[in-house]
């Protein structure tokens, strides 16, 4: 099985062969790129799944009462 980690525009980031490693991804691409969504396509059935982590920390001068990195 492949997994596709995709921005939300649809532009490819990376290619995987299991879900934990597309999940891994999805994490750091979501720490490298300003949008906090990014979709993981599993390629065997199509199904396109939305991943958000709201829980991303920002940086201090940003968010002071967010959570602790």
């Amino acid at each position: 099985m492949r997994y596709y980690v995709l921005t939300e525009d649809g532009e490819f980031l990376y290619e995987t062969h299991s879900l934990d490693s597309a999940l891994e991804y999805a994490h750091i691409a979501l720490e490298r790129y300003v949008p906090n969504t990014v979709l993981i396509q599993d390629n065997a059935t199509s199904k396109v799944t939305k991943v958000h982590f709201s829980d991303r920390c920002l940086e201090d001068d940003v968010w002071e009462d967010g959570p602790e990195c």
